[in-house]
C-alpha cells in the first residue's frame, strides 16, 4: 500500500534570503494535542532563529485534543508506524524533491518526541539531525 503524502504546514524565516538556494528542512512534529498555535508558534520561531525552513505534518488530519482527555483518545488512536511512514513521505517526496541531498531534521515533543526518534532509527536515507524531547516510540515500533 502507497502511503499518502500527509497535510502539512511549512513555515519560512521571517527574513528569508534571496538566494535560489534550498534552505535545510526541519520537520516539526506535534504533542499529543495535534497541530496547535503553540505548535505553530515553535516551527515559526525554529524557523526564524535557524534560517530553514520548518514543516509540521498534520498527523490528526486536523484534529485538535481540546483537553486531556480528548488528546490521549487522539494519542491512543494514532497509528505509529503508518505515521512515521507518512512522515518518510513527507521528507522524500515533498522537502527532497527538488534536491534529493538537502539537509532534513526533526523535534517532536512529548508524543512528537517518539515519532523524531523511530523517523530516524526506520528512514531509509539518514536525516541530518534529530532532537526528540522526552518522547520514546512504542518497542514494538523501533528498539530505539
Amino acid at each position: 500500500m502507497t502511503v499518502p503524502l500527509p497535510p502539512f504546514i511549512s513555515f519560512k524565516p521571517s527574513a528569508a534570503k534571496a538566494d535560489d538556494k534550498l534552505p535545510p528542512a526541519i520537520i516539526v512534529i506535534q504533542e499529543w494535542w495535534g497541530v496547535n498555535e503553540q505548535i505553530k508558534l515553535h516551527a515559526q520561531t525554529l524557523a526564524d532563529l535557524t534560517g530553514a525552513e520548518t514543516v509540521i505534518p498534520d498527523l490528526y488530519k486536523g484534529k485538535l485534543g481540546l483537553d486531556a482527555e480528548e488528546a490521549s483518545h487522539l494519542m491512543d488512536n494514532l497509528d505509529f508506524k503508518n505515521a512515521v511512514e507518512e512522515i518518510t513521505v513527507l521528507c522524500t517526496k515533498e522537502l527532497q524533491k527538488d534536491d534529493p541531498d538537502r539537509k532534513i531534521g526533526a523535534i517532536g515533543f512529548c508524543m512528537g518526541g517518539s515519532l523524531a526518534l523511530a523517523t530516524a532509527a526506520l528512514i531509509d536515507k539518514p536525516l541530518a539531525a534529530v532532537a526528540p524531547f522526552y518522547g520514546i516510540p512504542p518497542e514494538a515500533l523501533c528498539d530505539c
